[in-house]
């Protein structure tokens, strides 16, 4: 779901690579975010992974914050993600402006599912009311209400995400601020620059 998100939106753009030079010069001005991958099983080896994020196909993850790509500020961090392998670090600066802080978006996250329960109890209410009314088969009946409600109850699914709604509603990212580390949540790669 997340990766038509991210293609309606732009955000599966590659990021942009740079050489080590260059990377040195923006780390003097930029904070500096680390993620660490490891072999996938059937989906593939850490530098396949790492290579598909830098010139292929964008992979959505999944997390605990919301699903995207996590990455973090502190190396070892992402080293110990890497299975303690350097190589499978990627080393990488981007601009948080246009992030949205975790605990925002979770109020955020919650006031839409309160507002879409809402509307789904209304037409839930109303399609009943009709086929009372008008004495429709119990079968018939229940696949009106399912009918009506699927829009909304497709929405709840894909909303119930938070990065799917970061994404959807167009920011970059997610943060993640905790007492000793802060995780970034990337949503739009275009906007990431790598190191190469």
């Amino acid at each position: 779901m997340l990766n038509h998100i991210y293609a309606a939106r732009g955000f599966d753009a590659l990021p942009k690579i740079v050489d080590k030079a260059t990377f040195d010069s923006l780390k003097k001005t930029e904070k500096v975010y680390y993620r660490g991958v490891k072999d996938f099983g059937d989906n593939g080896t850490a530098q396949e992974l790492i290579n598909n994020f830098k010139t292929g196909d964008y992979y959505a993850g999944y997390g605990i914050f919301g699903n995207g790509t996590y990455s973090s500020d502190l190396f070892n961090s992402a080293l110990d993600y890497a299975s303690l392998k350097s190589e499978n670090v990627i080393s990488m600066v981007f601009d948080t402006s246009h992030y949205i802080e975790s605990n925002e978006m979770l109020r955020l996250s919650n006031t839409v599912y309160r507002d879409l329960k809402t509307q789904r109890d209304i037409v839930e209410k109303k399609v009943t009311k009709a086929i009372i009314k008008d004495k429709v088969p119990f079968d018939k009946g229940l696949e009106m209400i399912q009918e009506a409600l699927k829009p909304i109850s497709d929405a709840m699914t894909i909303y119930s995400d938070q990065g799917r709604l970061a994404a959807a509603l167009g920011y970059d990212g997610i943060t993640r601020n905790l007492d000793h580390e802060t995780y970034q949540i990337i949503l739009n790669r275009g906007k990431v620059t790598v190191l190469k």
